[in-house]
């Protein structure tokens, strides 16, 4: 999950620099008669402007698209190959994100011995899972880094 994060910040980066090329392209395709968002050849760059604004509202929205684009996959393997089981938390690391003033914290977890699994979740303020709880997982034995807890699967 912290690579989607990473990516997601490139991504918000790509955004705002095409966005700030659309308007220098607009600022020096502009003529005085000319109305702002046409062109001189009679094209319009609205709909560019659009397209651009849009990505860019959507772009801090990435990582939560990207997470949910995840569990989406977990839970279609799981369902058919899980395998309930414990696992204990390792590392409970902040992301920066909150969503209804709860945290949404990346949980890595020792599935067995040699695998560890890791996922966002928002959770509430009162309850933040601590490191060395133990949680009920539903994992997949023939790759156990693909593992969610069972709340997400019921």
């Amino acid at each position: 999950m912290l690579k989607a994060l990473k990516y997601s910040r490139y991504f918000t980066l790509i955004i705002m620099g095409l966005f700030l090329l659309g308007v220098v392209l607009m600022a020096f395709n502009a003529d005085a008669s000319e109305d702002f968002l046409n062109s001189p050849q009679g094209t319009s760059l609205i709909p560019v402007f659009m397209a651009v604004m849009i990505l860019m509202i959507g772009a801090p929205f990435s990582p939560l698209l990207l997470n949910w684009l995840d569990i989406r996959r977990k839970k279609g393997i799981l369902k058919v190959k899980g395998v309930k089981g414990l696992a204990k938390i390792i590392e409970v690391k902040e992301t920066g994100i909150t969503i209804n003033n709860n945290p949404y914290p990346l949980i890595r977890m020792q599935v067995d011995n040699n695998h560890v699994a890791e996922f966002c979740l928002t959770v509430s303020r009162l309850s933040i899972p601590r490191v060395g709880d133990n949680i009920e997982i539903v994992y997949d034995p023939a790759d156990p880094s693909i593992a969610l807890p069972s709340i997400l699967l019921n």
